[in-house]
C-alpha cells in the first residue's frame, strides 16, 4: 500500500533532497504495512532518516545563507518533536497513536513541506 507518492510536480530537480524524499515515502509505507513486531525498528528508522534529513537541509540554508531558515528550520524542529513524542510512545509498547499520525498528519504536512518551503530552498540552492 503507497500512501505517499512523489509526483513530478513534487520533484525538486536536487538530487540529495529528492532523494530524502524518496527515502521518507518508503519509510512511511513501511511503517504502515509493519505489524507489531516490525512497528518499533521501522518508527525508529522514520526518526533517524528525518533526523538526518534535516539536518542536511539545515546545512544546506545556513551555508548558503538563506534567508527563511528560521521559519524552515522551525517547521522542521516541530516535526521532530512530534515525532519523537510519538517514539517514547512507541518505545513504551504504544503503537496505534503514533501509526495514526504517519497515516494521517505526514503525508499533507509532508506535501505542503515539499510544495512551499523545499521548493523555496532549493529555488535559492539553484540561484547561488
Amino acid at each position: 500500500m503507497t500512501v505517499l507518492e512523489l509526483p513530478e510536480k513534487l520533484v525538486l530537480n536536487h538530487d540529495d533532497i529528492d532523494s530524502d524524499h524518496q527515502i521518507f515515502i518508503e519509510l512511511i509505507d513501511k511503517i504502515l504495512g509493519a505489524d507489531k513486531k516490525s512497528f518499533a525498528s521501522c518508527f525508529n528508522e522514520l526518526v533517524e532518516h528525518t533526523q538526518a534529513h534535516f539536518n542536511r537541509e539545515n546545512e544546506l540554508m545556513t551555508q548558503t545563507g538563506y534567508k527563511a531558515i528560521g521559519e524552515h528550520k522551525g517547521e522542521h524542529d516541530r516535526v521532530l518533536g512530534d515525532l519523537m513524542r510519538f517514539k517514547q510512545r512507541v518505545d513504551a509498547g504504544s503503537f496505534a497513536f503514533a501509526r495514526a499520525f504517519v497515516k494521517d498528519q505526514m503525508p499533507e504536512w509532508f506535501h505542503t513541506h515539499i510544495t512551499m518551503m523545499d521548493a523555496a530552498l532549493v529555488l535559492h540552492l539553484k540561484s547561488n
